[in-house]
């Protein structure tokens, strides 16, 4: 079952003014969660794939996406890699521009943007040929949140994550933190404590992205139904398939009319299919992801 979009909210969350009590509870209310949140696994399935929307010419050039990062990239807390963030981020990508999308992922539960930085990105300036993408998207922060990082020591890493990114992709995104503060299974001071703390990542992030040139994709508070049940997994941490349909929409939904242009002028025109990352997987038709609650599943390699 789908649900309709609400309008986005404007400006920084309204979580009360931190003090010495809240930060005691909340730090309290943090241990409980280590010992006592089982966190759902990464699903099975491929790390890579095609997907093509209907909407989508089967034989046109593909767009190639890698996306680096979290559990969220890793799709914990589905049934199946085909039904996480990326593969359906690849969905819209494909709907909206009228091309496949090649996606690939490198994620780990629990990483941070320093996992980021020097193991997933670093890889590959190792790589000959040295790769080249369309998109890259970043996915990390909440970890570093969790992890109680200074936001100067987050963005400093941030910054070296998109200049390496930057080397290998026409492209570059970074998307924001997860809503830690709408999590179920946290308390409701640690909740307020990690709004005020997502805020000021994102106010570092925005920076830190304008200055390095990458497009940042702000979802802190955007109104993604975090609030209900029906977002979230068995472990009550993790948004399920249907909540991260809502999240890949709202992701290609940020991307202005002038980018998908840019994406597919620039990063597309006269490409020979000799450029392309990795083995080349000839589109299918594919159909909505199970996320969306429709009829089938995203194609994949």
């Amino acid at each position: 079952m789908t649900h309709p979009t609400k309008t986005r909210a404007a400006g920084r969350g309204t979580a009360p003014r931190s003090n010495p009590f809240r930060r005691i509870v909340a730090g309290t209310q943090a241990q409980w969660a280590k010992t006592h949140v089982k966190l759902a696994h990464e699903p099975e399935g491929d790390r890579f794939g095609t997907v093509c929307a209907p909407e989508a010419d089967p034989d046109a050039t593909p767009i190639t996406m890698l996306a680096v990062g979290d559990s969220m990239v890793a799709g914990c807390g589905t049934s199946h890699q085909s039904k996480g963030l990326i593969p359906q981020e690849a969905y819209f990508l494909s709907k909206e521009t009228k091309h496949p999308v090649q996606w690939r992922t490198d994620a780990k539960l629990g990483a941070t943007i320093r996992r980021v930085k020097y193991r997933q990105l670093a890889k590959l300036d190792g790589q000959d040929p040295s790769p080249l993408y369309d998109i890259i998207t970043i996915c990390a922060g909440s970890n570093d949140i969790m992890a109680r990082r200074k936001p100067s020591d987050w963005g400093e890493d941030l910054a070296d994550a998109i200049d390496i990114a930057k080397r290998h992709a026409r492209a570059v995104d970074v998307m924001s933190c997860g809503q830690l503060y709408t999590i179920p299974s946290l308390g409701k001071a640690l909740r307020e404590e990690l709004e005020r703390q997502c805020d000021a990542q994102a106010e570092v992030s925005l920076d830190v992205c304008t200055r390095h040139g990458a497009h940042y994709i702000n979802l802190v508070h955007e109104e993604l139904g975090c609030d209900h049940s029906w977002f979230w997994c068995g472990d009550q941490f993790h948004p399920n398939a249907e909540g991260y349909e809502r999240l890949a929409r709202a992701c290609v939904e940020t991307m202005a009319r002038e980018r998908m242009d840019l994406i597919l002028s620039d990063l597309l025109l006269d490409r020979p299919q000799s450029e392309r990352v990795g083995k080349h997987v000839p589109a299918t038709n594919g159909t909505e992801p199970d996320g969306a609650g429709r009829d089938g599943a995203a194609t994949q390699d």
